[in-house]
């Protein structure tokens, strides 16, 4: 049954950096985002289910890089990654 609220769009490739408690713990990729949230690829994590994590995005256009930094929640976990919800700014899923 899907759950998801917002349309995911594919971003394969795409460099995320995860941080927890401060420290930046992974760098991966993202598979798909949405408005709400992301699935990315990454190795086993070392952060708990249900933990708050900072993403900071890294978007190429062109020879321009964005940076998009956002708190999430990790709602799931799999042997292809991880889901996330984003969190607004009181700490509540979008």
């Amino acid at each position: 049954m899907e759950r998801r609220q917002s349309l995911r769009k594919k971003a394969p490739g795409n460099i995320v950096y995860m941080y927890y408690r401060g420290k930046r713990i992974h760098r991966c990729k993202t598979y798909d985002i949405s408005t709400q949230g992301a699935f990315i690829e990454i190795q086993p994590l070392a952060v708990p289910l249900g933990a708050v994590v900072q993403l900071v995005f890294i978007i190429h256009q062109g020879q321009i890089a964005k940076i998009i930094r956002k708190s999430a929640l990790i709602t799931r976990v799999s042997n292809l990654g991880a889901g996330l919800g984003f969190l607004n700014k009181r700490r509540k899923a979008l």
